[in-house]
């Protein structure tokens, strides 16, 4: 469809009138629900190709898709564990045990600044509750993540970083070093799996609810040889 493609060039627009594309697909999804899908297949597809491909001439071209992803979900277009598994997927995807990761160098900063626009972009929206728990987690595997990188840091992605933690996490604890970092992710494992498993329960119910919907929708309707008895009794 041209509208979707229209709405995913989102590069050909400003940065900070990226939103506006957000709201304008809020708006047409309200009526023309595929194309909201669509739109958000399209952007979680191209972010994974970027990071496939890693070109530098098209990191202004995945710094907005990040941009709208983010604002997708101010816009409640997507939900919170889309986003999440996102930012895992950025620091994550084609990483190495003990090794170099072949599409994300040391030097190459292009992975940390799509995760600090989505931080940025929607990060204000998870301060309470589980919300609040997942992004206190990633942020630990963050700091993680930054330690495969050159150090110190560029100055400007300092700079980034800590003008972005200070506006969703101001008195977030920064580790100086590697270890503490692992040893910090160790102490809060117990705390990951219940808060995984207190998901998984949430999704069985919602699953086991669904089933009895339909087995109630099915009890609910009239069966056809009860409708002939009814029928050939009348007659």
């Amino acid at each position: 469809m041209y509208a979707v493609k229209c709405l995913c060039r989102v590069w050909n627009v400003k940065y900070n009138n990226i939103y506006c594309v957000a709201s304008l697909l809020a708006g047409l999804a309200q009526f023309q629900e595929t194309i909201g899908i669509l739109v958000v297949d399209n952007v979680l597809e191209a972010i994974r190709i970027g990071m496939e491909i890693n070109q530098p001439h098209y990191n202004q071209r995945r710094v907005a898709e990040a941009k709208l992803l983010g604002e997708l979900y101010n816009y409640r277009m997507v939900e919170s564990n889309i986003i999440f598994n996102t930012l895992y997927l950025v620091i994550s995807f084609g990483s190495l045990p003990d090794a170099t990761n072949p599409i994300d160098l040391p030097q190459d900063m292009i992975r940390t600044r799509l995760v600090l626009t989505i931080l940025e972009t929607c990060g204000q929206y998870f301060e309470k509750g589980s919300l609040k728990k997942k992004c206190d987690i990633f942020l630990l595997f963050f700091q993680k993540y930054l330690f495969t990188k050159v150090q110190p840091l560029p100055i400007d992605v300092e700079y980034s970083i800590q003008d972005t933690l200070e506006s969703i996490r101001p008195h977030i604890a920064m580790y100086p070093t590697a270890a503490e970092v692992d040893l910090a992710i160790a102490e809060i494992s117990p705390q990951l799996k219940n808060l995984l498993g207190s998901q998984e329960d949430a999704e069985e119910t919602e699953e086991d609810e669904d089933t009895e919907t339909e087995d109630q929708a099915g009890d609910e309707t009239p069966d056809e040889n009860d409708e002939e008895v009814k029928v050939n009794k009348k007659t």
